[in-house]
Order: structure tokens, then C-alpha cells, then sequence
């Protein structure tokens, strides 16, 4: 998934564990509306620290 406001991806888990409307970019501090996040594949996050201590918590 893009945020369309700075451009950077992250993947559905990630983004779900934000409980706000909003969310903010963690590498930009950008802030986009959960409801203009674009949709999309991004499998290489899937291996990342961040997305793996997403999963765990």
C-alpha cells in the first residue's frame, strides 16, 4: 500500500495496527487519510524488521 502524500509503501498489516484516521509515514512523518491510501502489491516489505515486528505485537 502508497501513501499518496510522500509516496512510501508499507503492506495491509502494518498500516492496520494504526488505530487512528490518520496515518503518519514513520521515514517523512507525512500525514495521509487512511481512506486515500492507494492499494497495491508490495511484497518486499514483507521481509522487513518493521513489517515482522508488526506481526509479532
Amino acid at each position: 500500500m502508497q501513501l499518496p502524500e510522500c509516496g512510501h509503501r508499507y503492506c495491509q498489516t502494518c498500516l492496520d495496527i494504526e488505530q487512528e484516521t490518520t496515518i503518519k509515514c514513520q521515514r517523512c512523518q507525512a500525514e495521509t487519510l487512511k481512506s486515500d491510501i492507494i492499494r497495491g502489491e508490495m511484497q518486499d516489505h514483507y521481509s522487513t524488521q518493521q513489517h515482522q515486528h508488526a506481526l509479532l505485537n
